[in-house]
């Protein structure tokens, strides 16, 4: 069974995509960058969904690090905000993020960017 971590700080984001995402994959969580990477030094999920904006390290760092890092960077990482100007949006991918979902998102649309991930 494939594994998503999801990175987000927001109870209600984080309990939606856990409702979604654990009916076809095993999930685990974290509520900020810093628990995000104290989780991959044990883990290898197959996917990451990370907040952008989060206390204590915030995503695009986060994505930063796990894309330099040789053992971590071939972990998808998927950003979910409510930050969706182009700029923001550019920031995200350039940071090495695989996709870019906007909040609030649908049950229907975070399943099918979690599937088109798996499925490539």
């Amino acid at each position: 069974m494939k594994t998503v971590l999801i990175v987000e700080d927001d109870e209600m984001s984080r309990a939606i995509a856990q409702e979604v995402l654990g009916k076809k994959y095993a999930v685990n969580v974290a509520t900020n960058g810093q628990e995000c990477l104290d989780y991959l030094k044990v883990y290898r999920p197959d996917l990451i969904l990370m907040d952008v904006i989060m206390p204590v390290l915030n995503g695009i760092d986060a994505c930063t690090k796990i894309k330099a890092d040789p053992t971590l960077k071939e972990i998808p990482v998927v950003f979910t905000t409510t930050s969706a100007t182009p700029e923001n949006i550019k920031t995200g991918l350039d940071a090495g993020a695989t996709a870019y979902i906007t909040k609030p998102f649908t049950p229907e649309r975070l399943e099918e960017v979690v599937t088109k991930i798996f499925l490539n």
